[in-house]
């Protein structure tokens, strides 16, 4: 492939931007780099970053209180665990 047209992979189109921590601010970079783009996609990244700072407030609250951090259980690991444990008691049996 040419240098020429690589530029127009999908992948090649958006760059990573670093924000501001503050929140305020970080909001009008966005406003600020999306300038062009539709107000849809520039509410979305908004409310992706919104989320994200909901979390972390929430993790950094979580830790503050001793609680444990809420980590998400794996269904599809501890399903197939639990197939490889019973095939292996099976096995081990003959």
């Amino acid at each position: 492939m040419k240098t020429a047209e690589r530029a127009h992979l999908p992948n090649q189109l958006w760059e990573k931007v670093r924000l501001n921590k503050s929140y305020p601010k970080a909001l009008e970079e966005i406003d600020q780099y999306l300038i062009y783009w539709s107000p849809f996609i520039i509410h979305k990244c908004k409310q992706r970053l919104t989320k994200l700072r909901q979390m972390i407030i929430q993790m950094r609250k979580l830790k503050l209180q001793g609680k444990e951090e809420l980590v998400p259980i794996k269904k599809k690991a501890e399903k197939r665990d639990r197939i490889r444990e019973a095939k292996a008691l099976i096995a081990a049996n003959i």
